[in-house]
């Protein structure tokens, strides 16, 4: 055996790894890491998204029995601001929250001040923030569904006569109306002038919920 010449039996225990290998395995490793960063992006986008869809549900229900409420013992005397341009599943004129302290409703819940609709605690939780003119000179009232997130929904409604079936019990004092609530949502709320819009997560959807409503007998 000539000099500098390995062993057989020594080149056939030396093993290892070339560039060309080490380079091939952090790539695919590289794109392994970027698939389940990219997975669990998705995942938890959704997961929020779904999370705030669940809220949105919780809220709208308690607006429908808000205003069931307010509907059931006034004989229909409340007055709403009538409000404009809506663009989804409901017609394009609608009722809001008026922001008039003659109301003792209004003066309760509905503000147009951001102190008051965003005081930072669950106190205002349940309070209608009113935008004079939101969209095109119109009207919105707007609701928290996430204060921690600064997500909240732009809410509205539609009052109509409702003729009801000949055993059903009547309204007393005036007829029975349908009342259909509408939630707009997730939007991103700024300040009490400036118009929420649309997150960096989630799709935007409108929520809604029927029923009928009159003075009990």
């Amino acid at each position: 055996m000539s000099v500098g010449t390995p062993s057989p039996a020594l080149s056939g225990r030396q093993s290892g790894l070339t560039l060309i290998e080490i380079m091939v395995t952090v790539l695919l490793l590289s794109v392994m890491v970027l698939g389940i960063s990219g997975l669990w992006a998705n995942v938890s986008g959704d997961f929020v998204a779904l999370t705030i869809r669940q809220k949105a549900i919780f809220v709208l229900n308690g607006e429908m029995a808000r205003l069931s409420a307010l509907f059931r013992f006034n004989q229909f005397t409340f007055v709403a601001d009538n409000s404009s341009g809506y663009n989804d599943i409901g017609p394009k004129t609608r009722d809001v929250f008026p922001d008039s302290s003659s109301n003792p409703v209004d003066e309760i819940v509905v503000t147009s001040t951001q102190a008051i609709f965003n005081c930072g605690d669950n106190s205002c939780a349940g309070n209608v923030l009113h935008i004079a003119n939101a969209v095109s000179g119109t009207p919105r009232n707007y609701v928290w569904i996430d204060q921690a997130r600064n997500i909240v929904g732009e809410l509205s409604w539609r009052f109509l006569d409702k003729t009801m079936p000949a055993n059903a019990a009547a309204c007393s004092a005036a007829s029975c109306r349908e009342l259909t609530v509408y939630l707009r949502f997730p939007l991103r709320y700024q300040d009490d002038v400036t118009v929420p819009k649309l997150p960096e997560f989630g799709r935007e959807e409108t929520l809604s919920l029927i029923t009928i409503v009159g003075q009990r007998p």
